[in-house]
């Protein structure tokens, strides 16, 4: 059965990082896996992700939009053969950078509504102050970075579209990933999707994995 994943959170937070490490312990359980990202790398990605100092607001919502729905198209064929798909960044970002950019979260919804449900919606976040030491030393990428307060406004912003997606019945895992390992955060992904995993996890790996809010 193919699977559709998701791993969205604020900036800091670890999200690319997760995503490999997912795709790296899917492949070790056996299962073929495809890493991927939003906006993708094509053409019309590209120019999303190159674009976010001259498109705004509803323009780049659009934009990311059609990617996205392109992208979904590319990606069919890869889960009809039974690959996993891991995507850094999908739905909830685009719900939480473009209501940043001014669009409402209903105009956003809007946009991405029949966009492919992922098996499990991934939203990693963490304390405030946890995320800005992450951050310490890194060079904003992009107008968003650059924010004022982003990683509060982020961290906030995230939470409450984990709480909308779930009561739209998307299957959300929720982690609070502050005093967690990036194996730790892989092992929880991979434990939500109860698939077998080759080997156990650490003592300490598994004395850090959380209860996490989720929706089924």
């Amino acid at each position: 059965m193919s699977l559709f994943v998701t791993i969205d959170g604020p900036v800091g937070v670890g999200v690319t990082t997760a995503t490999a490490l997912v795709a790296e312990e899917l492949r070790a359980a056996g299962r073929p896996t495809r890493e991927t990202r939003q906006p993708s790398d094509s053409t019309l990605g590209n120019l999303a992700s190159a674009g976010s100092e001259i498109y705004r607001g509803r323009a780049m919502a659009h934009l990311v939009a059609a990617d996205r729905y392109m992208h979904a198209s590319n990606l069919h064929p890869v889960l009809s053969r039974g690959e996993v798909v891991v995507c850094d960044g999908y739905v909830p970002t685009s719900l939480v950078r473009h209501v940043m950019d001014g669009v409402t979260r209903d105009d956003v919804w809007r946009m991405n509504r029949d966009a492919d449900v992922p098996r499990l919606a991934v939203i990693l976040n963490a304390d405030q102050d946890v995320v800005l030491e992450r951050l310490a030393g890194r060079v904003p990428r992009n107008r968003y970075e650059r924010q004022p307060k982003v990683t509060e406004w982020e961290c906030g912003a995230f939470k409450e579209v984990a709480r909308f997606l779930m009561d739209a019945g998307w299957n959300v895992l929720h982690l609070d990933t502050s005093e967690m390992d990036p194996d730790a955060v892989a092992w929880s992904v991979v434990q939500a999707l109860h698939l077998p995993r080759v080997g156990q996890p650490t003592a300490a790996v598994a004395a850090t994995v959380p209860t996490a809010e989720g929706g089924s």
